[in-house]
C-alpha cells in the first residue's frame, strides 16, 4: 500500500488509498479525484471520460454500438445531469437526464424536422411542452407517456386553432376551433372532428347548434340563418331534412 506523510504546524497527515487523514484533528477528507479513462465494452460500446471508484462518474462520451452517442455528465455509472445524446438516425437530445433517462427540461429535434421542448419523465415527454411539427403545425400544452395529452392548443400552418381537450395524440373531449375562414366552433370533438353536442357559427353569419357526427351536422339540431329565418329538425351529413 502506497502512502505519504507530512508535518505542517502541530498535525500531521496520512494519505491511504486516496483518503487523506489528518492526523491529531479527526479531519477524514476524500482524495479520490476524478481520474480521465478509456472502456472498450465487449458489446460495441466506448466510453472516454472520468471515472470514479471504477464507475462512469463525472463529464464522458458514451458511444453506442448501434451509432447512438451521449456527450454529458455521468453519476455512478449511468447519465444523471445535462447532456447531450445524438441518435444514429439523425434525431438529437439536449437536456436533462436522471438514472440514465430523458427526465426534467429538454429539447428533442427529429430527422423529419420535428422539434419539441418542455418536459420529460423517465424517457417520454411528460408535462407542459412545445412541440413544433415541420409541416407548420405548433402544439403548445399538456402531454403524457410521449403523446399530446389533457389541455393544449394546436395552430395549424393555415392559421386555424383548437384550443381544449387532448386524448392519446388526438383532439377528443370540449374545445374550440377558430378556423381560418371566419368559422367558429365549441362543443364536443372526438378523433380531431366535431362530434356531439356544439355550436358552428359560419363565416357568413349562419348559426348551428345542435349534434355533429364526424365534423357534420347529423342529428337533432337548429339551423338559424344570417336573416333571421330558423330551420329545426333532423340534419343529416350537413344538409337539413326536415
Amino acid at each position: 500500500m502506497n502512502s505519504s506523510v507530512f508535518s505542517k504546524k502541530n498535525y500531521s497527515a496520512i494519505i491511504i488509498s486516496g483518503i487523506l487523514l489528518v492526523l491529531g484533528s479527526g479531519l477524514l477528507i476524500s482524495c479520490d479525484s476524478n481520474k480521465e479513462k478509456t472502456i472498450d465494452y465487449s458489446n460495441g460500446d466506448k466510453y472516454v471520460g472520468q471515472i470514479k471508484s471504477e464507475k462512469k462518474d463525472g463529464v464522458g462520451t458514451y458511444t453506442y454500438e448501434n451509432g447512438d452517442v451521449y456527450v454529458g455528465e455521468f453519476k455512478n455509472n449511468k447519465r444523471e445531469g445535462k447532456g447531450t445524446l445524438t441518435y444514429s438516425n439523425g434525431g438529437k437530445y439536449t437536456g436533462e437526464f436522471v438514472n440514465d433517462e430523458m427526465e426534467g427540461k429538454g429539447i428533442y429535434s427529429s430527422p423529419n424536422g420535428d422539434r419539441y421542448e418542455g418536459s420529460y419523465k423517465n424517457g417520454l415527454m411528460e408535462g407542459r411542452g412545445m412541440y413544433a411539427y415541420a409541416d407548420g403545425d405548433v402544439y403548445v400544452g399538456e402531454f403524457k407517456n410521449d403523446k399530446m395529452e389533457g389541455n393544449g392548443k394546436l395552430t395549424y400552418s393555415t392559421g386555424s386553432i383548437y384550443k381544449g381537450k387532448f386524448v392519446n395524440d388526438k383532439i377528443e373531449g370540449r374545445g374550440a376551433f377558430n378556423y381560418a375562414n371566419g368559422a367558429k366552433y365549441e362543443g364536443e370533438c372526438k378523433d380531431g372532428e366535431m362530434n356531439g353536442l356544439g355550436t358552428l357559427i359560419y363565416a357568413n353569419g349562419n348559426k348551428y347548434e345542435g349534434e355533429f357526427k364526424h365534423g357534420r351536422e347529423d342529428g337533432t339540431g337548429t339551423l338559424t340563418l344570417a336573416n333571421g329565418t330558423k330551420n329545426q329538425g333532423q340534419f343529416s351529413n350537413g344538409e337539413f331534412q326536415g
